[in-house]
Order: C-alpha cells, then structure tokens, then sequence
C-alpha cells in the first residue's frame, strides 16, 4: 500500500522528494513526480520550438511532452 504523497514507479516516484512525518508518526514523501518533470522539460523545447511560428491550436503539446516523458521513463527502466 503506497503512504500519502507517494507516486506509483509508473510515474518514476517523486523528482524531488521531501520527507515529512504525520502526528501519528506515519512517513511519506512529497514531490512532482519524475513523468511530471520530464514532461515539463519537453514542453519547453517543444514551446520554444514553436514560438518562431505561431502555436497552433492542433499542436497537442501537451499530449507529445507526456509521450516524450513515457518515453525517457521507459528508456531509464532499461
């Protein structure tokens, strides 16, 4: 059973994880998950691919940058 503010290995768990206890003693971890943070790190070379055009709106930018992200995911399970 995953504790509170854990992240399941699909998402590569927390990219910056900070560890806490609760009042009953109970640890867990907080944190943008790994796919999160890769995924943000493709947006931004996908947006700053785009800006010299016009983003369009059929671009799916934030469906590729997860798809980038699933991708190093898979990539660093190697």
């Amino acid at each position: 059973m995953m504790g509170v503010g854990e992240m399941s290995k699909e998402n590569g768990g927390p990219a910056f994880p900070t560890v806490y206890a609760n009042l009953e003693g109970h640890y867990g971890t907080t944190g943008l998950s790994l796919r999160d943070y890769f995924a943000a790190k493709a947006m931004q070379s996908l947006l700053s691919a785009f800006l010299g055009d016009q983003i369009k709106e059929n671009a799916n930018i934030e469906s590729t940058a997860y798809q980038i992200a699933d991708a190093m995911l898979a990539e660093r399970a190697k």
